[in-house]
């Protein structure tokens, strides 16, 4: 109907004085009666009951025998079913109340014993980001916040579940006060401990961006800063933050990840240029070199210059590609009888790519290979290389393809060493720092330039399972003495910094 209850029967009253039989009255009032129940949601008692006692004084006044007792029937069989029907949602209601009761008490006890709450909890686990060393601390902050969250949840669908329920008004309030009670206990700590969190954070990006984009900008390479920015903005995701401090906290993020893109621009445009000039004057002295072969017969001269400009282009900082290009110029003018050999690792590198015979085991020389590489620590540069030499003398013309990445980490060791001697005769740091950072970062090429090649003819080796594990565990070794290079070129850039500065 959609109505309040006096208007209801204000409407049923004046429909019910123009009818004048009370037989029709009658008839009249239980159909009305039977509306009022079965057209809403929950049955109108109040206007059934209402109607029923007009009804009954309608009984009072004349009707015939046979109507009376029919109407009479029907009258006291819709009471009946009425107070059935009333008895079954007051206990209905009572069980509801019952359950709500149970689940507020529930809720209540969980925030009551926060601690046992809190040991139920998994632990938080959040993304580690190096220069922040409040781990522990954001991690537990971030459990309990979890934790009142939960606890405001549940309040609020209480607060629904009550609101949908039939039961009387006074029930309500009663639920409505415990809820309140309790919401204003979880709702002040869940701020408090979302603004203590939201500070903390705020402070450790904003200290992150003063150090590395503000006027201090402390050096740290591009691809670790770029790792520190996906980390926080991974943490800013992790944490529960208010909605304008995690906008806020993104949009700066934001620019120092664009600051960084803009940087490493800057670098690589710098490196395109360096890199062209070292290029231009590569060929130059190649073209000054071939001229002065054409001008002269007698062509020593020439070749002397050339070897000696192609160990100048394998130790300068060219890039692969340019290295190749100059490398084919320098060795179309050098006699077809001897090939260059750049360095005992290529060698190695190219015998593992293009041998194709049958693996050979060469026991003897690797247990001395793999004896070395142990004691080589211990062991100084002098007697490591001949230690080193020896052996390689006596495993001249074996089959070394399955020993290469044995051989390529002792070499990795000996290059170690010559920097460690390096480092320790010399007065002036910084050149010395210099050198071995060139030297890393030449390594560091020829590392790439291994694990391209081992990738390759690993890619053709679906068919040959043993060849296949063979080239996984060369391209495992790569990666590893990569990482290791890379490490030490980091180490090595920072203390150039502090030595400069």
């Amino acid at each position: 109907m959609g109505l309040d209850l006096p208007t209801l029967l204000d409407n049923a009253k004046e429909r019910l004085s123009k009818i004048v039989s009370n037989e029709e009255k009658i008839i009249f009032l239980l159909e009305q009666m039977k509306q009022g129940l079965a057209e809403q949601e929950k049955p109108n008692f109040g206007f059934f009951w209402e109607l029923r006692a007009l009804c009954v004084s309608c009984f009072k006044g004349p009707l015939s025998p046979a109507s009376r007792i029919k109407l009479w029937k029907e009258f006291t069989t819709l009471s009946s079913e009425v107070r059935q029907l009333s008895d079954f949602l007051h206990e209905e209601a009572f069980f509801a109340i019952e359950q709500i009761d149970l689940a507020l008490q529930a809720l209540e006890n969980s925030v009551e014993n926060k601690a046992q709450s809190l040991a139920k909890m998994k632990e938080i686990v959040l993304p580690r980001v190096e220069y922040i060393s409040k781990d522990a601390f954001y991690a537990d902050i971030q459990k309990e916040l979890s934790l009142y969250i939960h606890f405001a949840a549940r309040i609020q669908e209480l607060r629904r579940e009550v609101v949908q329920q039939p039961f009387r008004a006074k029930h309500k309030n009663q639920f409505f006060k415990r809820l309140s009670k309790l919401g204003d206990h979880v709702f002040s700590q869940r701020k408090i401990l979302m603004h203590e969190i939201g500070t903390s954070f705020q402070e450790d990006v904003g200290r992150f961006i003063e150090n590395y984009f503000g006027e201090k900008k402390q050096h740290r390479p591009f691809y670790l800063l770029r790792e520190d920015i996906k980390n926080l903005q991974a943490m800013t995701k992790s944490l529960s933050l208010e909605t304008s401090l995690f906008s806020k906290i993104r949009e700066d993020l934001s620019r120092c990840w664009d600051t960084v893109r803009t940087w490493d621009e800057e670098r690589k445009r710098r490196l395109d240029a360096k890199n062209r000039d070292l290029r231009n004057i590569f060929e130059e002295k190649i073209e000054k070199i071939k001229k002065k072969m054409d001008q002269n017969s007698s062509q020593e001269n020439g070749i002397k210059d050339l070897r000696y400009l192609q160990e100048e282009l394998a130790k300068s900082s060219l890039w692969e590609k340019e290295k190749e290009g100059l490398e084919k110029k320098l060795s179309s003018l050098l006699p077809k009888e001897k090939p260059v050999a750049t360095h005992p690792t290529e060698q190695v590198m190219e015998k593992v790519v293009s041998v194709e015979d049958p693996k050979e085991k060469q026991k003897d020389m690797e247990q001395q290979l793999r004896q070395l590489f142990e004691k080589g620590e211990s062991q100084n540069l002098q007697d490591l290389l001949e230690v080193y030499d020896s052996i390689q003398e006596q495993g001249e013309g074996f089959e070394k393809k399955h020993i290469a990445p044995l051989i390529l980490a002792i070499e990795d060791l000996l290059e170690a060493k010559k920097e460690e001697a390096e480092l320790s005769q010399t007065t002036n740091m910084v050149d010395a720092f210099s050198r071995v950072l060139q030297k890393r970062i030449e390594r560091k090429n020829k590392i790439k330039h291994a694990l391209e090649i081992y990738r390759k003819t690993l890619g053709g080796t679906s068919f040959d399972f043993e060849k296949g594990l063979q080239f996984q565990e060369y391209v495992t070794m790569c990666k590893s003495r990569l990482e290791k290079v890379n490490r030490g070129i980091d180490d090595l850039e920072k203390k150039l910094a502090d030595l400069e500065s």
